[in-house]
């Protein structure tokens, strides 16, 4: 007894919900291959993002700073000092407030003193702390606290 081959070319005898079978394992492959996708970004971006918050405040500022830096060279190691506690307070908030807490003692003299005008090193690096806990709350890296009322 012979067997008729009922499928030409060996294929599979079509399945019995037709086509929206396929449709819907289609999109399911679609909708994790997004996920997974959406998964690495925020890997990356949770990774790269003090880097590139970096990148752009010193891009911003060296034009001001260049001359600055360039006109003595204990004000050039001084800012290569300062570039590495600003990487270490941009990658660890909590050393952040350490050297926040430091810095607003009275071993630390002002800055900059234009007439009445006075600055010291807490104040930029609250400003800069304070940013780079919203770019870390953004990105989903921190969770906020928020006070109770």
């Amino acid at each position: 007894m012979q067997i008729t081959d009922m499928y030409p070319g060996s294929t599979f005898p079509p399945s019995p919900g037709g086509d929206a079978y396929e449709r819907k394992f289609a999109d399911d492959l679609r909708r994790q291959r997004r996920y997974h996708h959406f998964i690495r970004l925020r890997r990356a971006t949770g990774f790269w993002w003090y880097r590139l918050l970096l990148i752009v405040i010193a891009g911003l500022a060296s034009p001001f700073l260049a001359p600055l830096l360039l006109a003595s060279p204990k004000i050039f190691f001084g800012g290569m000092g300062a570039i590495v506690l600003l990487f270490f307070v941009a990658r660890y908030a909590d050393w952040g407030l350490l050297l926040i807490a430091i810095f607003a003692t009275a071993f630390f003299p002002a800055v900059l003193k234009v007439k009445s005008l006075s600055s010291s090193q807490v104040q930029p690096l609250l400003i800069l702390l304070f940013c780079i806990l919203v770019v870390q709350i953004v990105f989903h890296v921190r969770e906020p606290i928020l006070p109770v009322l």
